[in-house]
C-alpha cells in the first residue's frame, strides 16, 4: 500500500497544473479573442462571438519553409497570422507578404473550395 501523504501530494500537484494549464488556456483564448478583433472580417464581431471563435481556433507554430495551403487545392481552413511573416505566391513568382493580422483562407470556410 502506497504512502497516503505521498498520493496526497500527487493530488494536489495534478489539480495545481490542471488549474494552471486551464488558467493558461483561457488567457490564451482572451489573447486571441483580442487580436481577432484586429483582423478585418472579425471587425463586427462581438467579444462573445470572439470567445467562441477563439475557442475553436487551433493555434499552430509552423518552422520557416513550411508550405501551409497550395493554390488549387480544395480548402476548409482559414488562417490567421498572429506573429511572423508569410510569402504568398502563384506559380512560384513571390506576390505578397502578409504579416500579423493578415487572414488567408477565409473563402474556403464560406465556400468549401
Amino acid at each position: 500500500m502506497g504512502n497516503p501523504f505521498i498520493s496526497q501530494a500527487l493530488v494536489k500537484e495534478r489539480s495545481r497544473t490542471l488549474t494552471a494549464q486551464a488558467k493558461k488556456r483561457r488567457s490564451s483564448h482572451e489573447t486571441v479573442s483580442n487580436f481577432l478583433a484586429e483582423v478585418r472580417i472579425f471587425a463586427t464581431c462581438g467579444k462573445k462571438e470572439l470567445r467562441a471563435i477563439a475557442k475553436a481556433a487551433k493555434i499552430a507554430t509552423v518552422s520557416k519553409g513550411t508550405q501551409i495551403i497550395t493554390e488549387g487545392d480544395d480548402g476548409d481552413t482559414m488562417y490567421v497570422i498572429l506573429d511572423g511573416t508569410a510569402r504568398v505566391s502563384r506559380g512560384g513568382r513571390r506576390l505578397a507578404t502578409a504579416s500579423a493580422g493578415d487572414a488567408f483562407g477565409e473563402l474556403a470556410i464560406l465556400s468549401r473550395g
